[in-house]
């Protein structure tokens, strides 16, 4: 995923990455989230250990 820097005041706008969002289906965007933060709960228990 790419920002592009608008020219005017120099924040990054997140137009692109909300369009690839919207334009992905609803059931690999969940496993997307729900893969990533099984991930970091696993590497937070891990580090308790």
């Amino acid at each position: 995923m790419q920002l592009h820097v608008s020219s005017l005041d120099g924040t990054p706008s997140y137009g692109d990455i909300t369009a690839k969002i919207k334009r992905m289906p609803l059931i690999p965007a969940a496993l997307f989230l729900f893969s990533s933060y099984s991930v970091l709960i696993f590497i937070f228990f891990f580090s308790f250990n």
